[in-house]
């Protein structure tokens, strides 16, 4: 992946991930700081992340593995699974659920890259005398590329051989306090120069931690709401240059440190193509001890991932036994029509500042970004 499409998504914090190093790859990155807003992203990133681990408790990180390659797609015993095996659907949806790929290409890996940035302005002291409504703070910086910021050791060596260097020059953020009326809390800008910026938008109150990222080809938005019986997390990304969409909703319990301790649904649908033409649409619906229920459809209208209407059952290190759950159902048509919204989807979603989005659905065949 390109720098510049690293560090656009890098920003996505407020101190999203923790700063600092880790012995388990497994986590996005490492110590908390003391800043509220830089707890966002970072809690809601360690509820999915409690979600990667496998019947065999295998512990899934920021690297590629038997299930998940190094992308996020959908793997078996580190292979790549072709978009005809039965179990392409429901390893997507795991995959996409809860595997870093260090890369926009995955939930969890938008959110990590992001954190970095937020872990860079922790470090400078930016939101330290920020009040609301008031004036803003910046910084401008190199930053090195090491465990301070960008997790493990080798979750550093893949980000340099990735992106080619160890050093991100001149980097300008800026946060804000939001006024007490704004619906959230903080804002965040980054200008990487040649015309390149992004920002973020923060909430950490009123039981909802949530977090907008605003870019025109690629905005995201997450959120986790705790205001009711179960922890409900949301996620919606857009990416219009890689034709892709996800949307993902997850519900359960949370235990004492912020992890899942028990789910009472997992449910999303995923698209990609290139060019702007989708080539794969996948739904899933279920969980890590009966299985991920996928429905898969193709460009060439075939439907021949649906086991006839069924769907078909898939758990990683295990077998799946998806009896009691009912498949989420989509069409190829259903494709078309999110391929041809997908760009205003990524507008109305990246100039989405003044409410948090609270969709109710994972159904496919509803286009707007809030229902």
């Amino acid at each position: 992946m390109l720098i510049k499409q690293h560090i656009k998504a890098l920003f996505l914090g407020l101190l999203i991930t923790s700063c600092g190093s880790s012995d388990d790859d497994s986590d996005t990155s490492a110590a908390s700081t003391t800043t509220d807003a830089g707890q966002v992203i970072q809690a809601i990133d360690a509820a999915m992340g409690s979600l990667a681990i496998t019947s065999t408790s295998l512990n899934l990180g920021g690297v590629a593995d038997d299930y998940c390659n190094v992308n996020g797609g959908a793997a078996s015993g580190g292979t790549d699974l072709d978009r005809s095996s039965e179990n392409f659907a429901g390893a997507t949806g795991y995959c996409q659920t809860t595997h870093n790929a260090q890369s926009p290409d995955t939930p969890r890996g938008a959110m990590y890259i992001a954190g970095i940035m937020g872990c860079i302005a922790s470090e400078n002291n930016l939101f330290s005398g920020l009040t609301a409504g008031g004036d803003p703070a910046t910084v401008t910086t190199d930053v090195a590329v090491d465990t301070t910021c960008f997790g493990t050791q080798a979750m550093v060596d893949a980000m340099i051989d990735d992106m080619g260097t160890s050093t991100l020059a001149g980097i300008t953020l800026t946060a804000s306090q939001l006024a007490d009326s704004a619906a959230y809390d903080y804002s965040m800008s980054f200008d990487l120069g040649e015309g390149e910026s992004a920002s973020i938008y923060i909430k950490n109150s009123d039981n909802i931690k949530a977090a907008l990222f605003t870019d025109s080809t690629g905005p995201w938005f997450v959120k986790m709401d705790e205001s009711g019986d179960n922890a409900v997390v949301l996620y919606e990304g857009i990416s219009t240059d890689n034709t892709r969409r996800m949307r993902i909703k997850i519900e359960g319990t949370l235990d004492s440190s912020g992890e899942f301790a028990s789910l009472v649904s997992s449910d999303g649908f995923w698209i990609q193509g290139s060019n702007g033409d989708w080539s794969d649409l996948v739904t899933f619906t279920g969980d890590l001890e009966l299985g991920f229920l996928g429905m898969g459809y193709s460009n060439a209208g075939s439907d021949d991932l649906t086991n006839s209407g069924a769907g078909n059952c898939y758990l990683p290190g295990g077998t799946g036994t998806c009896t009691d759950l009912s498949p989420i159902t989509s069409s190829s048509g259903n494709g078309d029509t999110i391929t041809s919204g997908m760009a205003a989807a990524a507008t109305a979603l990246q100039g989405y500042t003044d409410a948090i989005i609270d969709f109710t659905s994972v159904d496919p065949s509803v286009a707007d970004i809030t229902q």
